[in-house]
């Protein structure tokens, strides 16, 4: 249950929400980290499934909602119920932007201060993010030629190929139109009234983020700028093991086909996942992660003809 709504002064029409799994100490990290923010939401919507219990430590001020999951236990649905939770706050009127963190990020201490004004000043912007610096942002790159360009394999920083691979933002020089916004993005409330995350995505959701977008987009503009840089830690706690994380990532992948967004291919998206299931069945001997890979892939390629036969 949430706690009951505390009052608070509008300043600066932001709303955050924040989605917990079994992670109080990162959670307290980023709570201290907002703390120094110069420009602070005027509520903040913690929304926590942890199966140990309610978390205890926070101040009177934040909206808490402790919610066990059951059968999907997914960050999008957590976010789905910080937003169904904002609609119907008594002073949700005078929120007019929402902003979406996980709970392993920091944030530089101007971050609200840029996202909304980079919101309020690009025309016919509804969602903007900055880039997130990971662990992962060193793996390798893919050499572009005519070839990996035509497989969907590459494409422009904050591009969504057209096999429906989402390219990152990492790379961008300056603010730059983008096909999606990473997970911690904000927006103009306007985009949520009727618009909510996919409701039966399991644990770290994998491509909700995309398809959250390429719904949004249709409503106006995505802008990323690079200038804005948050830490995100891709803590492990609450991740899918290595053959889940594939098995999602092909099955939600071809869920984008289900909108209608322009340039996609599902000939090429078939003709890269079987590239892909061929090149990890032929390293799977030499390491374990290889081998999950394989399964999660072909079991999630199976689980589409399966779901298409059927229908």
């Amino acid at each position: 249950m949430a706690t009951p709504n505390p009052e608070f002064a509008v300043k600066s029409g932001l709303a955050l929400i924040i989605p917990t799994r079994n992670r109080p100490d990162l959670l307290r990290r980023l709570l201290a980290n907002l703390e120094q923010v110069s420009l602070k939401p005027d509520v903040i919507i913690i929304v926590d499934s942890s199966d140990a219990g309610k978390y205890s430590e926070l101040k009177s001020e934040f909206i808490y909602i402790h919610q066990i999951m059951t059968e999907y236990k997914s960050a999008a649905i957590q976010r789905n119920i910080g937003l169904d939770y904002l609609n119907n706050y008594k002073k949700a009127k005078d929120i007019g932007f929402i902003s979406f963190l996980d709970d392993d990020v920091m944030v530089p201490n101007d971050y609200f201060e840029l996202v909304l004004r980079g919101l309020t000043q690009t025309k016919d912007c509804v969602g903007l993010s900055g880039i997130a610096k990971t662990s992962e942002d060193t793996r390798t790159k893919i050499r572009r030629n005519w070839l990996t360009d035509w497989i969907g394999i590459t494409g422009n920083p904050g591009a969504l190929t057209s096999a429906a691979i989402n390219i990152s933002p990492i790379g961008l020089t300056t603010k730059s139109e983008v096909d999606w916004l990473i997970g911690c993005s904000t927006w103009k409330a306007i985009s949520f009234h009727d618009l909510r995350f996919e409701p039966d995505f399991y644990g770290q959701s994998i491509f909700e983020d995309v398809i959250i977008s390429v719904r949004a987009r249709k409503q106006g503009k995505l802008i990323c700028d690079p200038s804005i840089v948050l830490q995100h830690d891709l803590a492990t706690e609450g991740r899918p093991i290595a053959r889940d994380h594939y098995l999602n990532w092909v099955k939600n992948r071809f869920r984008i086909f289900s909108y209608d967004v322009p340039n996609l291919s599902k000939y090429k998206f078939w003709l890269l996942t079987l590239l892909l299931i061929a090149n990890s069945a032929l390293l799977a001997p030499f390491s374990t992660r290889n081998r999950d890979k394989f399964v999660g892939l072909a079991l999630g390629a199976k689980q589409i003809v399966a779901q298409r036969l059927h229908q």
